[in-house]
């Protein structure tokens, strides 16, 4: 009897949805609203693979079921057989293409890129609003780059990939142009810069004004000591990358120990101009990629498991593991404790245990 009224309930829901017109607001906004209510969440009947199931851990694990095989690659007879070639022969010009010109995982971005992008950037006086613009762009870019949401921190960005702010770029662009300048005798740049030197101050704006600046914050030679006796290009090329880039790590790996997200991460090997080994271990083929995107969520913080999804709800959602139903699904609970995951994991120890051997 109460599953006939479950189901006479359900029929009746669904012919009221298909009387429903576009004019009947109040209709429409009661559907939401009981769509809305957490009670409304779990389901008393489910038919799986033509099988009528009415007992909650038998739809759990028709759920865990039909989510596992939607996961793993397969062949299917319903499967567009026009549109799986197609696939399949991108895959192979890929890899081909990957193969042949020996491109590598994701490898850190040449000095000579960043040139032909900052070309011109470096004599002119930016404001801090057009700085704020191009780094807004530039950590987007990273973040599409390895499938992290915008709410990523900063810090994680760009040590996955071994970057400075695109900031510390142009000052380094404009330290190395300052000294191009110095060393070329008898220029009309030289004497400009050594008459802005002496005549400029602070508030006047001047280019050369700003590079004293920048020599104090990285802790530079200052450009009064260097103009009379300036550096060979190698020397003081190699000074500036190594300052610059010392100023920003630090920074980062503070702001990385900073945050509680990225407690899961080690950044204390972190370099610039050095991709973070997730990306280095890292396949070229589409699947491998998609695991270290994953591995970097979670070693990010940004995967969301129920314990979060819990507190973000005020409780309104069990923090309870949807697939052990033993215990808060946190991080440690999903890596380690999680009995129908660990059940997946025991076949991967294997093949692991082997590839650790050839190592």
């Amino acid at each position: 009897m109460q599953r006939q009224l479950e189901a006479s309930l359900r029929i009746n829901k669904y012919q009221k949805i298909m009387e429903l017109h576009e004019g009947n607001d109040a209709g429409f906004y009661s559907l939401v609203r009981k769509q809305r209510n957490p009670a409304n969440t779990t389901t008393t009947s489910l038919t799986f693979n033509d099988i009528s199931l009415n007992n909650d851990n038998l739809i759990r694990d028709a759920w865990m079921d039909y989510f596992q095989d939607l996961a793993s690659p397969m062949d299917s007879e319903n499967f567009d057989k026009e549109h799986f070639s197609l696939v399949e022969n991108d895959i192979k010009h890929l890899t081909k293409t990957f193969t042949e010109n020996k491109i590598e995982n994701i490898s850190p971005v040449t000095e000579v890129e960043m040139k032909k992008l900052l070309y011109g950037l470096d004599v002119i006086s930016l404001s801090n609003t057009d700085i704020q613009k191009m780094e807004l762009f530039f950590r987007q870019l990273l973040k599409q780059i390895q499938h992290l949401p915008k709410r990523t921190s900063i810090a994680a960005t760009l040590l996955l990939l071994g970057r400075i702010p695109i900031e510390g770029e142009i000052h380094k662009k404009i330290l190395k142009t300052f000294g191009n300048i110095i060393r070329n005798d008898k220029s009309v740049e030289r004497e400009i810069a050594f008459r802005q030197l002496a005549m400029k101050d602070e508030k006047s704006g001047s280019w050369f004004t700003k590079l004293h600046n920048l020599t104090v914050i990285y802790g530079l030679p200052s450009p009064y000591d260097i103009i009379e006796n300036p550096p060979s290009k190698i020397s003081w090329n190699r000074l500036v990358n190594n300052c610059i880039n010392n100023h920003f790590l630090q920074n980062l790996k503070k702001e990385a120990k900073e945050k509680s997200s990225l407690k899961y991460i080690n950044f204390n090997d972190s370099n610039i101009g050095t991709v973070h080994n997730i990306w280095k271990s890292s396949g070229t083929d589409p699947y491998s990629i998609n695991m270290a995107a994953i591995k970097v969520k979670i070693a990010t913080g940004i995967m969301i498991l129920q314990y979060q999804r819990s507190r973000f709800s005020k409780n309104c959602i069990s923090a309870i593991c949807p697939l052990c139903n033993i215990e808060p699904e946190d991080m440690t609970h999903f890596i380690l404790k999680c009995e129908k995951a660990v059940k997946h994991k025991k076949s991967l120890y294997p093949r692991a245990e082997i590839s650790s051997r050839r190592l």
